[in-house]
C-alpha cells in the first residue's frame, strides 16, 4: 500500500488512508471489506514523521473448531516513524521505522500493515465460545446435530497406576 508523502507537513495532522482488500495478500489475511488506516502525524522537521496509527478492518476467518466462516473485527493501534534516508544494514533494528527517499513521492506501508494484521489476528478464532466443533470420526458439525458415532474411551497407559491408587 503506497502513501503519498508530498502532502506531509511540519506540525500535527490527521490522515485517513484506505486499505483496499485486494491489496492485502490472501496468504496474510482475507478481508471482508476495505479497511482504513487512521494516522495522527507529528513532525518538527521535514525528514522525520512520528505517526500514531489505528488500523480498522474486518477479516474473514474460519472457526478453529467447526471451520465455519466468520467475520472478525480487527482493530490495531501502533506507532511508526517515517525517516528520510536509507535504512540500517541490520534488518532486526526497528521494525516500525520506514525509511524513504526524499526525492520519491511515495512510501510503502504494506509490510507494516501485514505485520499488524498478523500480530492482531486471532490464533484460534471461535464462532462462539461454546462451539462443539466437528466429530473426529464422521466430520459432522456438532453445533447443528449430534452424530451417531460411538465414543470409546481408550485405556491409558497409566490405568494400572490409577487402580493402585484407588481412583
Amino acid at each position: 500500500m503506497k502513501w503519498n508523502l508530498k502532502k506531509l507537513e511540519v506540525g500535527t495532522q490527521e490522515v485517513v488512508l484506505p486499505v483496499p482488500k485486494d491489496e492485502i495478500d490472501a496468504a496474510i489475511a482475507c478481508l471482508e471489506t476495505d479497511g482504513t488506516l487512521s494516522l495522527t502525524i507529528f513532525s518538527e522537521v521535514e525528514t522525520e514523521f512520528v505517526c500514531e496509527a489505528r488500523l480498522n478492518m474486518s477479516l474473514l476467518v474460519e472457526c478453529s473448531r467447526c471451520l465455519k466462516k466468520i467475520t472478525y473485527p480487527l482493530e490495531a493501534n501502533f506507532s511508526l516513524v517515517l525517516k528520510a534516508g536509507t535504512g540500517p544494514a541490520d534488518e532486526d533494528s526497528d521494525e516500525n521505522v520506514i525509511f524513504f527517499d526524499p526525492q520519491e513521492e511515495e512510501a510503502d506501508l504494506s509490510v507494516i500493515i501485514a505485520d499488524e494484521i498478523g500480530i492482531n489476528s486471532p490464533m484460534q478464532p471461535l464462532c462462539k465460545e461454546d462451539c462443539k466443533g466437528l466429530c473426529a470420526s464422521c466430520g459432522a458439525n456438532l453445533n447443528k446435530k449430534a452424530c451417531g458415532c460411538r465414543t470409546e474411551t481408550v485405556s491409558s497407559a497409566f490405568e494400572a497406576l490409577r487402580k493402585l491408587k484407588g481412583v
